[in-house]
């Protein structure tokens, strides 16, 4: 028999390949290769820290802001600046190591959420400092002045956000049988009114004022220095010179009281002489202050026992 004819390719080779499946077992499915992916972590993370920034600044304001009031805008602005600040942090770490993986793509986009997200916190502690700053200079009380019964208050902030007030003046109608002045404990249900007047108002004090009502008679003249009222007179006016005294009625949430003293008033008689008044403050406080006490018409510190003395009670 000759073996010059026979095709050696057309068998199989005797030599089995190592991976090639032994008799009974099923070939196993080739692993495919997988193909390159963006990573839904730094993707996740970039869009956090969009949101942060977005979200960051109006909530360092709605902090610094002088007020207790908190819309529910701003609560939830709040909740989605903190949530994210940290989300977007773990996403963009998670997705940067996800990216070691030579199929994973997105690392730029996780280091740019990084970056975002710590600018943007380096850009609201900035921000947070320059609100402290300036909350430190500005007087304490800059809002709108507004008024309440006879009197004229200031607002901390806008009347909105307000829930504080001091007391800046009092107008009085000149009539002899109206010399009562009755702090009111509060400008609105929400509104605390907790000074008259104010010692440290930015650069300068504020100091608790009396004018004249429109209503009030045109016979009486408000005077700060009698002398030279009395000098600018037609010669040969009779003046005479009696005493005055208000009772000033300090509620329960006063803290402070700065009050110059009430001013002189001049009231010109039918029969064209002149009455001055010499005023004096006669202080009645509550109670139920827990910053000062009244005896004897003087006001003291509750803490100290000391004579309150940013109140000028006699001319």
């Amino acid at each position: 028999m000759s073996f010059k004819n026979i095709k050696l390719d057309s068998y199989e080779p005797l030599i089995r390949h190592e991976d090639a499946p032994r008799p009974g077992q099923v070939q196993s499915k080739q692993l495919q290769v997988p193909k390159d992916f963006i990573s839904v972590f730094c993707i996740i993370g970039f869009c956090l820290a969009i949101a942060f920034a977005i979200t960051s600044i109006p909530t360092v304001i709605s902090i610094f802001t002088d007020s207790k009031k908190t819309s529910l805008i701003e609560t939830i602005v709040f909740i989605v600046a903190g949530c994210s600040f940290v989300l977007s942090l773990a996403f963009c770490i998670v997705g940067i190591v996800e990216c070691e993986n030579p199929h994973a793509n997105g690392k730029g986009l996780g280091i740019a959420g990084m970056c975002l997200t710590l600018g943007f916190m380096v850009l609201s502690i900035f921000v947070a400092f320059f609100m402290l700053l300036i909350n430190g200079i500005a007087p304490e009380y800059n809002g709108p002045e507004k008024q309440i019964g006879n009197f004229q208050v200031k607002l901390n902030t806008s009347e909105k956000r307000a829930y504080k007030a001091i007391v800046t003046e009092w107008h009085w109608d000149g009539n002899l049988n109206h010399l009562v002045i009755e702090v009111p404990d509060q400008y609105s249900e929400d509104i605390v009114i907790e000074k008259i007047g104010e010692k440290d108002h930015g650069p300068k004090t504020i100091f608790f004022t009396t004018h004249l009502t429109e209503d009030a008679p045109d016979n009486i003249t408000i005077v700060t220095s009698p002398d030279t009222y009395v000098e600018s007179l037609p010669p040969g006016t009779k003046v005479t010179y009696e005493e005055l005294e208000f009772t000033l009625v300090i509620g329960k949430n006063i803290k402070e009281a700065v009050v110059r003293g009430l001013p002189y008033f001049a009231f010109e008689n039918e029969d064209g002489s002149v009455t001055i008044y010499r005023t004096r403050i006669y202080v009645v406080c509550s109670p139920d202050n827990p910053y000062f006490y009244s005896q004897d018409g003087k006001l003291y510190v509750r803490s100290t026992g000391a004579l309150c003395e940013e109140i000028y009670s006699d001319q």
